[in-house]
């Protein structure tokens, strides 16, 4: 009897060491999220351009803002440097925000106006390794809504505000204003703006200026330093993004109607246009920015085709930089064929691209317009058992087929298709009801043959939530079925709260009856895309979130009997394509890389059922629900700070334990939160976390 107490106590002793140690030799097992195999496409070059600047070398300086992840919230300036071939030299990184107008001098000083508060502009002067050499402050009205540099032959810096220009010399000290224009034949008679929005400057110091009459109507005006009109007047009933002036004074306006670029001579008024819109070189597509360098040349900012161009005198493209092949804005979709090779939509390219299976770029087709093989908004892409490639354009929703190699097909006359691994292709529709006009959901399968076989969905409880339904190897059709409700405020009649209800079906190919269905309810308030997808394990993974037996799920793991097998926890995607095993995502929105990971592990992942405060600050007591029958033990592991993402491994537990004390941690404080995360193991497996549980001591 005493030699097996003396047994158990051993067996409590090591348990309690095990929780207490931090254990650092665990590479040989897996990672609970799924191996990263590679990376497919690169983000962007060229972002949002809030300023170009060139310098006496013909070097152009891009400025972009550096965002918050997940944000819209600025948090540096992104300086880069491309050479007069448009290559990219160096990037540099300028701790500030909120940036309206950024200019160049002859001794490559650079100068930068901000605004930090409501009762002032900040301009700041750089050096050209971006230290900060000084800084003053410009009062301005709650009517100056943005402001602009420019700089003169003579270092002169011009501030342009709602409804004046102030010039300064290049140590900040104020020289004078210029509050309106004057005709040469009237000096004395100054016409003020009203509300300029553009300004640019030439070699001989001339201005040309936007003036917004109201918001109908605008002028274009040239005046030299002291404000003398220098030639007629050009009025303009459309809207234009921006103007610029030469060193012969001709004037160049970017119109927002056609994307393209209006030339007018000294003497006339009658525009040559230069540009088309669309998005192959020497074409425009929303320029916003127009600037002239020092032999003429034109670098403008394409913006609608996120991109740089550079055009000399004669207006014929030398360069672009910013959409060079393997480089991604916008990705809205992928998909991958039978040689593995990756098929991305580059919307803000308006262009296909294609990848090899290692991540390298082959080659791109597409560009913008309504051509056969081209896009305006491609949103959607598919591809059949032949490796054909089918794209939805969001413009009218147009879907346009191509050969693995970008060789345009035709148009596919029937709603996106979804193939099976029987080459049976299905389609969402809706019909209506010609007596009541009310609208119905049917799946419609069209087999290799041709033949049409409809499903009535009129048993969903609401309506599919996309367009895309995925197929197990039993060759079973799984759909997302989504209903919104706005809950109201009775007094203000306003919306208080935004309620998503998801529900997941398993339909019979064969009959369209329903063989299973689920409840996921991903939460009040969300605003997610949901996508579903299936690997060749028949794992389904539903983009969501939800809480759950006192658990947060996002981005479920779920069998073909819905059960919970785990979530991807540090694998959020926006799209998901599953094909040979592996895992295809695009991570969030902002970030337009596709990564490719090993499929992850079918165990089921343990949920947490309680976390409970022990007597003494810091201490826990966690519970969780075992749902493994044959785990060799679980993985504890934890990190410190809100939504932390840092995880270490606190300890390795015994199999068919249900929960663990913990001890206060050696560097706790008052105030720390805590994250905890658990897996189960299965030799050198591991499952996914389906559990995040975080905790706080806030008080004594």
């Amino acid at each position: 009897m005493r030699h097996v107490y003396y047994l158990v106590n051993i067996k409590q002793f090591i348990f309690k060491m095990l929780i207490l140690i931090t254990l650092t030799s665990l590479s040989s097992l897996a990672q609970a999220d799924p191996k990263l195999i590679s990376t497919v496409g690169q983000s962007s070059l060229i972002n949002e351009v809030l300023d170009i600047a060139i310098d006496s070398l013909g070097n152009n300086y891009i400025f972009e803002y550096e965002y918050l992840k997940y944000s819209s919230e600025p948090k540096a300036i992104i300086v880069k440097k491309i050479n007069n071939e448009g290559l990219l030299i160096s990037q540099s990184r300028v701790n500030d925000r909120y940036l309206y107008s950024a200019a160049i001098n002859k001794n490559n000083e650079f100068y930068t106006i901000h605004r930090y508060f409501d009762d002032h502009f900040t301009i700041k002067k750089w050096s050209a390794s971006w230290e900060l050499i000084l800084k003053w402050e410009i009062p301005f009205s709650s009517y100056d809504y943005s402001a602009k540099l420019i700089i003169n032959s003579k270092n002169q810096i011009y501030v342009k505000l709602k409804n004046s220009i102030q010039i300064y010399n290049e140590n900040g000290v104020f020289i004078r204003e210029i509050k309106g224009y004057f005709h040469k034949k009237s000096p004395t008679i100054i016409s003020p703006f009203i509300s300029l929005f553009h300004i640019s400057i030439n070699k001989k110091d001339n201005l040309v200026l936007s003036d917004s009459l109201n918001y109908k109507s605008s002028i274009i005006l040239s005046i030299n330093n002291n404000g003398q009109l220098l030639r007629p007047i050009l009025k303009r009933n459309q809207e234009f993004s921006v103007v610029a002036n030469d060193e012969n004074n001709n004037i160049y306006v970017s119109m927002e109607n056609c994307g393209c670029i209006h030339k007018f001579s000294q003497t006339g008024l009658m525009p040559k246009i230069l540009s088309k819109r669309g998005s192959k070189k020497g074409q425009l597509n929303s320029p916003t920015i127009i600037k002239f360098d020092n032999v003429g040349n034109l670098i403008i900012a394409d913006s609608g085709n996120y991109r740089i161009q550079k055009f000399n005198s004669a207006f014929q493209a030398a360069w672009t930089y910013g959409d060079q092949l393997g480089y991604l804005k916008y990705s809205t979709g992928h998909v991958v064929d039978s040689q593995g090779n990756i098929y991305v939509i580059d919307r803000g390219h308006h262009r296909i691209q294609k990848f090899s299976s290692n991540g390298s770029a082959l080659k791109a087709w597409g560009s913008y317009g309504l051509k056969n093989g081209q896009f305006i908004y491609p949103e959607t892409i598919k591809i059949d058992l032949a490796d054909n490639i089918y794209v939805q354009d969001n413009y009218k929703a147009r879907i346009q087929t191509f050969s693995n190699d970008g060789v345009y097909l035709g148009e596919y006359k029937n709603k996106l298709p979804n193939f099976d691994k029987n080459g049976n292709a299905y389609h969402l529709i809706t019909k209506k009801n010609p007596n009541t006009q009310a609208t119905s959901s049917y799946l419609q399968k069209i087999k290799p043959d041709g033949r049409i076989q409809e499903f009535s969905l009129r048993y969903l409880d609401s309506n599919p939530c996309t367009g895309s339904v995925a197929f197990d190897s039993q060759a079973n059709i799984y759909i997302l079925s989504c209903r919104y409700e706005d809950n109201y405020d009775e007094n203000s009649s306003r919306t208080l709260m935004f309620s998503h209800t998801i529900y997941l079906y398993k339909i019979n190919s064969e009959t369209g009856s329903i063989i299973k269905k689920t409840l996921l309810d991903f939460g009040e308030g969300s605003t997610l895309t949901y996508d579903i997808a299936i690997d060749e394990r028949d794992l389904l993974y539903v983009k969501g979130s939800s809480f759950n037996n006192f658990t947060f799920v996002s981005n479920f793991v779920l069998n073909t009997d819905f059960e919970l097998i785990g979530s991807l926890k540090n694998l959020s995607y926006y799209f998901i394509y599953t094909i040979n095993n592996k895992l295809y995502l695009k991570e969030d929105f902002y970030e337009d890389v596709i990564q490719v990971y090993e499929t992850p592990s079918n165990l089921k992942a343990p949920l947490f059922t309680s976390i409970d405060k022990l007597a003494s600050q810091g201490e826990l007591e966690l519970k969780w629900q075992d749902r493994t029958d044959n785990e060799t033990g679980f993985k504890l592991q934890r990190c410190t700070g809100e939504s932390c993402s840092n995880f270490s491994t606190i300890a390795l537990l015994n199999p068919n334990t249900s929960s663990v004390k913990l001890l206060k941690p050696t560097d706790f404080k008052l105030g720390a939160i805590y994250r905890f995360r658990l897996t189960a193991l299965k030799d050198e497996e591991e499952s996914l976390s389906a559990a995040d549980w975080e905790v706080a001591f806030n008080s004594y």
